[in-house]
């Protein structure tokens, strides 16, 4: 007996569903996502069934009412979890993912389960002996599947459990569990991911969904969950006692730059920042709507903190990358400024790696992506400066000659001319004057001499020395006429991770300068070595450090093919993820890389369109700005690479943000939006796609 056309057409839109979802998630595998992750059984069991399915239409059986009922169940629920996959894989929150795709993986399975017994008992004489025996097999395999969910589900529902029975005043393992499960280790990815609860919580209230209206108090109670989380983790930071209200409540972390939001609140800047940037104006702590989204520094908070961290030294002691709390690397911020179209109307602040320091080194705000405005990393054995005790402002010209020659005798006393290179450090640090008076005196020269010094005695405070001098306009090029480029790529390629760090920063620092980023991008090995750092460096700091020199050098067009050739583009696309906490500044970086077909093809070849897109759904505002940048080079670039944005869901966020982004990245999405028009309606798109 043949199926009915109801019953085909059914089974026919169930094998395309499954079909597709089976091809997203091994596309969707490598970034190993926590939606993959627990949709792994789902998808186990729908690869077990989809050849039955294709033997099922093709013999053309008839399948009857209550099968045509499963598959349309079955239809249903993968296309749920399509969804999930496509369109809120990472714009969602990680513990609602889990708790939404565990049951929705289990109901899959068991629907899979019951298919295969429904075929199996249908009457043997009507089906096929081969498919037949597949359906057995099947079967089989389907019951001795594991229907059990992953591990995380269970974690996060025993947490909610101890949190309505006891509480969160005093977080235990539980929420310390779900962080470890979750992979919410660091301060930066707990507060993406409360972040992502808000929106989801805001999303779910305007949803005429019923489901998604329910969700509202799942939603609360894990707000209320990963707010604990933070206590909890900051209490495996040594045992330190800080007092509470010196960390910031969205982090847990020490303040460095407390700042305080419209509803009284106070919170460490770079955090309530990215929350302000997530599109919330509601307050983390009161949870009341914010009249404005200004940050007022709170002075009277700094300077506690600062007395605290005097009175407390050994918070000092950190651990690898964390910034040293006797930071001394000169302020930047302010001094050197490299202006370029995807950078243009970005603002960050030069974060101090003390309370103490920043209070006291007055660091201004630096407009735009300034390639340095990093602090120095103090090497743990530095004494401190008999020298920089004793002058707070302009250093003795004696004395700075004095260290000078001490530097000159390197071959006959490599201690006294380390020691001299960080009692110049130090003093560079302190002004202006002392940067340019060091110059003067002579100390460029053996300080890059010193930087090639045998065992690197004296090299992280000779190329950190360098680093201050460059700050100073008037010192760069001299610095740079003195052969510290190849010097410094030497640093990069065998000095230790704090010298590779601040070499890359001096690189920074000199490309600021417009007439010296070409002769450097020409420097023997310096795009690679910057770029190597960039994929490998062992602190974020380092990863900052190289992409901040990269996208001064990319200003200068010729460099910006050598340092695609070099592979940063795929180093930028794994850096384009917004917890690892580089997403801003890796967007960036692409924006200026794409200008070129070299970089277009590559951006592709490397799977970033992807995470792009997503940034423009749910990056910065800054992100998002180069993110449309990005984007809108790609699909003038080619019909193909227009088509390619367009099949990852751009219109949607693009749609969104030629309606309420920046007036810069209003106008990239529109000109994206009317690109998809003209590729849709067929017209004439010869002048539309052609590239210099």
């Amino acid at each position: 007996m043949l199926a009915g056309a109801m019953g085909r057409g059914q089974l026919g839109a169930l094998i395309n569903s499954v079909a597709r979802f089976i091809h997203l998630v091994a596309c969707q595998s490598a970034r190993n996502t926590p939606v993959v992750e627990y949709l792994k059984n789902a998808v186990a069991a729908l690869k077990l069934l989809k050849p039955v399915l294709d033997g099922a239409i093709e013999s053309r059986l008839s399948l009857g009412d209550e099968l045509d009922s499963l598959f349309e169940n079955l239809d249903a629920l993968v296309n749920e979890a399509r969804e999930i996959v496509e369109k809120r894989g990472r714009t969602m929150s990680k513990l609602y993912n889990v708790l939404r795709c565990e049951p929705l993986a289990i109901k899959i399975q068991s629907t899979c389960l019951e298919i295969g017994r429904r075929l199996c008992e249908s009457q043997q004489s009507v089906i096929p002996a081969a498919l037949h025996a597949s359906i057995q097999r099947c079967l089989q395999e389907l019951e001795s599947a594991d229907l059990k969910g992953g591990e995380a589900a269970e974690v996060i529902q025993l947490a909610m459990r101890d949190q309505r029975e006891h509480g969160v005043a005093s977080p235990g393992t539980s929420s310390a569990s779900v962080a470890e499960a979750l992979g919410l280790s660091s301060s930066e990815r707990l507060v993406a991911e409360r972040i992502a609860l808000e929106r989801d919580k805001a999303r779910a209230a305007l949803s005429t969904s019923s489901r998604a209206q329910g969700d509202g108090g799942l939603l609360d109670q894990l707000i209320e969950l990963v707010r604990a989380i933070g206590p909890s983790l900051a209490q495996r930071d040594g045992g330190r006692k800080v007092p509470p209200f010196f960390r910031c409540p969205l982090s847990s972390e020490l303040m460095v730059d407390p700042v305080i939001l419209a509803s009284g609140q106070t919170f460490e800047r770079s955090f309530i920042r990215k929350w302000l940037d997530g599109g919330l104006r509601i307050c983390p702590v009161t949870r009341q709507p914010l009249a404005h989204a200004d940050l007022v520094p709170n002075f009277t908070v700094k300077a506690l903190i600062a007395n605290w961290c005097e009175e407390n030294a050994a918070w000092s002691e950190r651990g690898s990358g964390e910034r040293d709390e006797e930071d001394d690397r000169g302020s930047v911020a302010g001094k050197t400024h490299v202006s370029d179209e995807p950078y243009r109307g970005h603002s960050r602040s030069a974060s101090a790696s003390s309370a103490s320091s920043a209070l006291d080194s007055g660091r201004a705000e630096t407009q735009g992506w300034s390639p340095v405005g990093f602090e120095e990393r103090t090497p743990s054995s530095t004494p401190r400066s008999r020298i920089s005790e004793d002058v707070a402002g302009a250093a003795d010209l004696c004395a700075v000659e004095r260290l000078v020659d001490d530097l000159r005798s390197w071959e006959e006393d490599q201690d006294r001319a380390a020691a001299a290179a960080r009692e110049l450090r130090l003093l560079a640090r302190h002004s202006t004057e002392n940067r340019v008076a060091i110059a003067r005196c002579g100390a460029i020269g053996p300080l890059v001499a010193l930087l090639g010094g045998a065992g690197g005695v004296g090299q992280e405070d000779a190329v950190t020395a360098l680093l201050n001098l460059s700050i100073d306009e008037r010192n760069k090029k001299a610095v740079a006429e003195a052969g510290a480029a190849e010097a410094l790529v030497g640093v990069l390629r065998a000095g230790s991770a704090v010298a590779k760090e601040n070499a890359a920063a001096t690189l920074a620092s000199l490309a600021a300068m417009e007439e010296l980023r070409a002769g450097i991008g020409r420097s023997a090995g310096a795009v690679q070595a910057l770029v190597d750092l960039l994929g490998g460096a062992a602190t974020l700091r380092g990863s900052k450090d190289a992409a901040a020199a990269l996208f001064a050098l990319s200003i200068a067009h010729e460099n910006k093919a050598r340092i695609v050739q070099a592979g940063a583009v795929a180093h930028l696309v794994r850096l384009l993820d917004p917890e690892g906490g580089m997403a801003d500044k890796a967007v960036a970086l692409l924006a200026n890389l794409s200008a070129i077909g070299e970089g277009r093809t590559a951006v592709a070849r490397a799977g970033g369109v992807t995470p792009i897109v997503e940034l423009v759904e749910t990056g910065s505002d800054k992100a998002k700005e180069n993110a449309a940048a990005v984007l809108l080079q790609l699909c003038m670039g080619s019909p193909r690479l227009c088509a390619l944005v367009l099949q990852e869901g751009a219109v949607p966020p693009l749609i969104a943000l030629s309606q309420l982004g920046t007036p810069r990245a209003k106008d990239k999405a529109q000109q994206i939006l009317s690109l998809f028009r003209c590729q849709r309606q067929g017209g004439d798109t010869a002048g539309r796609w052609r590239r210099p």
